[in-house]
């Protein structure tokens, strides 16, 4: 359950904070740059269909092509 928070956390400071573009590249580079953003996005994607509350959204999802476009969002959000 804290790992869903920890992430939710995550998402709402990558979405709703300004960022400059030195930031925005040490952001990345602290994001783990492609692997660790890929590896976080497929734990999420987990999470999603795991929680009853939401699962029903998931049901028809692609989600090799979900994970790839929110790969492609927070990558370019982060100047990767």
């Amino acid at each position: 359950m804290r790992f869903k928070y920890k992430y939710t956390l995550f998402l709402y400071c990558i979405f709703t904070l300004p960022m400059s573009a030195s930031y925005a590249e040490s952001l990345y580079t602290e994001l783990g740059e492609e692997k660790g953003i890929k590896h976080f996005v497929t734990k999420v994607v987990a999470l999603s269909h795991n929680d009853e509350r939401i699962a029903f959204l998931f049901e028809e999802t692609d989600d090799a092509e979900l994970i790839k476009q929110l790969e492609s969002q927070i990558c370019f959000l982060s100047s990767g």
